[in-house]
């Protein structure tokens, strides 16, 4: 919206202004500064315009203006290795790490959902929200759509024609249909939140009877 570009990578975060053709890529942010940690693997902008910048060893808010990083997010939640973040219905953030999806509310608390929940694995690559307000996350057991209101969770793998059972980080993506693209070592999938089966299990044969 401000005609610039954000970049993170493994040495820090950088800013590119697309609206100066002479521009170059500036440093804006590293571990000489104030990011406790340069390697930045997610970058987000929430719906309040509030910049957050996911890290190795935490989430942090960055003011665009100033340039000034903040306190961590949720430091109670020890977040490490984070691959995605997103916004939440309520106002607060969805971590996707290595250690499992993590719900942080506006008033900081958090919660975080693992195998325990029904997860087939906790690292969670990618999250994208689909129209009925269920979650869809990458990890490195195949695809698993999660419903924050009930904590309904549904899996799928191979047999449901996946490319891979493991995903790569910021190869996700939603188009104008609201069909789901998710990216793995071995290409991408395409999945149309509409025509999957509500409960994502194959119907059982039940003998009632001999004749």
């Amino acid at each position: 919206r401000a005609q610039r570009l954000w970049i993170g990578g493994e040495d820090g975060l950088f800013r590119l202004d697309t609206g100066n053709p002479q521009a170059r890529v500036q440093l804006v942010a590293s571990e000489a500064d104030e990011l406790p940690d340069r390697r930045i693997f997610a970058l987000h902008e929430d719906r309040r315009g509030q910049h957050w910048i996911g890290t190795w060893r935490g989430v942090y808010p960055f003011d665009a203006r100033s340039g000034r990083v903040g306190t961590a997010l949720a430091p109670g939640a020890h977040l490490r290795l984070t691959w995605d973040i997103a916004d939440a219905d309520d106002g607060g953030l969805w971590i996707g790490s290595s250690d499992g999806l993590v719900h942080v509310a506006p008033d900081g608390r958090w919660r975080r959902y693992t195998e325990r929940d029904g997860f087939p694995n906790r690292v969670i690559y990618s999250i994208e929200r689909d129209r009925d307000g269920r979650l869809w996350l990458s990890t490195n057991r195949g695809v698993v759509r999660f419903d924050p209101r009930d904590g309904h969770t549904v899996s799928f793998g191979l047999q449901d024609q996946l490319q891979h059972t493991e995903f790569l980080f910021g190869a996700h993506a939603q188009d104008s249909a609201g069909r789901l693209l998710f990216g793995g070592p071995a290409g991408f999938n395409r999945i149309d939140p509409a025509k999957v089966a509500q409960s994502g299990q194959v119907p059982r044969p039940v003998l009632t009877g001999i004749r």
